[in-house]
């Protein structure tokens, strides 16, 4: 009896050991196919990025100039308003003691000086964008990793 069950045994471990085999390179072809497709779309990735990347950095420069050249105009345009309104409150404070004239020279010089500050800011972009390009990406794809 003992031989009878031992062979069973020994039968229903070779059937498990070949349908584990068979389960066992299934899977492993299914592996490689996978690996192999998923290698094929990173291949095709790069190949995508590497001709459409200096179209998309040359897209990048051209807007970044139009948005500080419009930066620019906006800025001067307000500082030139805020240059008016501080010579009507020059003129307003001289010809009589209003507190309006005052306000209003008090208020202008402030807002001026800030207006030319972001002048001066975007002005040193446009430059350091027409300029030197490439420093310029550096600067903001290290911005765009929040690096300092």
């Amino acid at each position: 009896m003992w031989s009878a069950r031992q062979g069973t045994t020994s039968l229903l471990l070779k059937f498990y050991n070949e349908s584990d085999l068979a389960m066992n390179d299934k899977a492993t072809d299914i592996l490689v196919t996978l690996i192999n497709r998923a290698a094929a779309g990173i291949d095709q990735a790069v190949e995508f990025s590497k001709v459409q990347l200096p179209e998309v950095i040359e897209q990048l420069l051209l807007w970044k100039s139009v948005s500080y050249g419009i930066g620019i105009c906006v800025t001067l345009l307000l500082t030139v308003g805020c240059a008016l309104a501080f010579k009507k409150g020059l003129i307003l404070m001289r010809r009589d003691d209003d507190r309006v004239g005052f306000v209003l020279f008090l208020v202008s010089l402030m807002a001026g000086v800030l207006f030319a500050a972001l002048l001066t800011s975007y002005v040193a972009a446009a430059l350091q964008l027409a300029l030197a390009p490439k420093v310029w990406l550096i600067g903001y794809a290290t911005s765009l990793a929040g690096a300092k």
